[in-house]
Order: C-alpha cells, then sequence, then structure tokens
C-alpha cells in the first residue's frame, strides 16, 4: 500500500548533500515559519522556549538533531554527543502544518496529562 500526504503538507527540505549554510538555511525556517509563525494548538499559543545553546533557540537543536554515541579519540570512549539527523532536518517544514491541521484527521495528536 502506497501513503499518499495530504496535499496541505509540504515538500521535505533537501538536505543532502549538507553543505556549510544548511542550518542557516534550517534555522532561517525555523524563525519564520515556527518561531515567528504564533501558531496555536487547540486554541492556545505554542510557546517557543527562549533557551540558547551555540546561538540558537534549545528547541531548534532538538528539533534538527539527536543524541547519538560516537568515539571520543582523545577520552578514548565513546560518548554521547547531539548530532544532525538528516530526517528530522528535512522535515522541520512539517512542523508548522502539522500544528495548523491538528484536527485533520492523518494527525494523531493526543493530550498527555501529568
Amino acid at each position: 500500500m502506497v501513503y499518499n500526504p495530504p496535499d496541505w503538507l509540504p515538500e521535505e527540505i533537501c538536505v543532502s548533500p549538507w553543505s556549510f549554510n544548511t542550518y542557516d538555511t534550517l534555522y532561517d525556517h525555523f524563525c519564520t515559519y515556527i518561531k515567528g509563525a504564533g501558531l496555536r494548538y487547540g486554541g492556545f499559543r505554542v510557546i517557543i522556549p527562549k533557551e540558547i545553546e551555540d546561538g540558537k533557540e534549545k528547541i531548534f537543536w532538538h528539533l534538527t538533531s539527536r543524541n547519538m554515541w560516537i568515539w571520543d579519540q582523545t577520552l578514548k570512549k565513546k560518548v554521547k554527543d547531539r548530532l544532525p539527523d538528516l530526517a528530522r532536518c528535512s522535515r522541520i517544514s512539517w512542523i508548522n502544518p502539522i500544528i495548523t491541521n491538528c484536527s485533520d484527521q492523518e494527525v494523531l495528536a493526543w493530550d498527555y496529562l501529568a
């Protein structure tokens, strides 16, 4: 069975080959379509935390990278580091439309009650 995405879901952003400017392009998209878009989910304003890490919002790094184990040559052991996740990066363009269309039957949404 072939999955046909909804019409409102945009194309993925091309991140391969990765270039020096890829993170700048992704961050521009984040600032325009997520941080600066005035997003609302279920009538509530989506708040972007202001925590900054390496000059960008910490949530941006969360959306575009993931923890991976890598070998640290200096320490001679595996260490956890956040590295770019190409799938996450390419789908950053989906965040705004998915939040905007959260009531569409194609979107699986749930509430988490603490």
